[in-house]
């Protein structure tokens, strides 16, 4: 929610209607206002392991070997991601394309990656999604083997994410973090 929605829903927050309880599921609970974050109660949800991935991807028969490396990172410990990428083949070639282009993001060349740039310049889901798949296959790296010049380069890729999510303009922002 902008700061604007958050305000407006502060006073329904207040004074809610008798018998009525909301529940906010928020992935960045940091972005929400203070005077929401005082009246509300914290509930953290982690994701969940590698293991009970495998478990739930044993329950939704998915065999290939290929294709469950695939769901596992893609969907990253999120159970209902993990759930809709092994039951929805569009959906998983779309989120596979993404990933590829946050690939060629990182491995490509600086005019292979202004393409992508110009590709995702219409839709801000998306390129928030391509970013968050950047993001994800740098914290992998890091984990491997820490480098300053990865972590400084996620430094780059959240504030991309940021002024993109704060309703920048896409193409320069991705062009501007590849640059």
């Amino acid at each position: 929610m902008t700061h604007q929605a958050q305000n407006a829903f502060l006073k329904l927050l207040e004074e809610p209607g008798r018998g009525t309880n909301f529940i906010l599921i928020s992935n960045s609970a940091s972005k929400l206002l203070s005077t929401i974050l005082s009246r509300v109660e914290t509930l953290d949800i982690r994701p969940i392991t590698t293991k009970q991935s495998d478990q739930l991807l044993d329950l939704l028969a998915v065999t290939d070997k290929v294709k469950r490396s695939q769901l596992l990172f893609m969907a990253d410990g999120k159970p209902a991601e993990l759930t809709r990428l092994a039951s929805d083949e569009i959906y998983f070639d779309k989120r596979s394309i993404t990933v590829r282009d946050a690939r060629e993001l990182l491995r490509g060349s600086l005019y292979q990656k202004l393409l992508i740039a110009q590709r995702y310049k219409d839709d801000r889901a998306s390129a928030l999604a391509l970013l968050l798949d950047v993001a994800n296959i740098l914290k992998r790296s890091v984990t491997d083997h820490p480098q300053t010049d990865t972590i400084n380069y996620i430094d780059t890729v959240l504030g991309a994410y940021q002024q993109i999510e704060a309703n920048g303009n896409i193409r320069l922002c991705l062009a501007r973090m590849v640059i």
